[in-house]
């Protein structure tokens, strides 16, 4: 399929910043360099590691942080990402369907998977 990226705004309450991010359906979740997360001061969860198996089959712990993820006008508040040693910022299969986005791989595109969304803990609202 080739490689597919998105442009994202990656927000914490102390800042955001924009960065395009791998769009990868073969990672279970999203996973931002240390850098990053430090410098949008992130909240980390202390004590929580991740484990997840590698596509080289060993397995890893990550630290976990918690933000929110804007992709093409939808935001996902409160998304769990894994603080890794990743070259540039990955966007992996939970946030992509939190955020009610699929790739279509004929046209190597993110699109909407479905027209309802969370948008928070409170709120839902259609999407045109």
């Amino acid at each position: 399929m080739g490689h597919i990226y998105v442009d994202s705004i990656i927000q914490s309450k102390d800042g955001e910043r924009t960065v395009k991010m791998s769009v990868d359906t073969g990672s279970t979740f999203s996973m931002l360099p240390q850098a990053l997360v430090a410098e949008l001061a992130m909240m980390q969860l202390p004590g929580w590691k991740q484990k997840v198996e590698l596509a080289d089959g060993s397995v890893k712990e990550y630290p976990v942080a918690i933000g929110t993820i804007e992709v093409a006008g939808r935001k996902s508040t409160g998304e769990r990402v894994l603080i890794a040693e990743v070259s540039e910022p990955v966007l992996g299969v939970l946030t992509l369907e939190a955020l009610g986005l699929t790739v279509d791989p004929t046209t190597r595109e993110v699109k909407a998977s479905r027209s309802w969304q969370a948008r928070g803990p409170w709120e839902a609202r259609p999407i045109a």
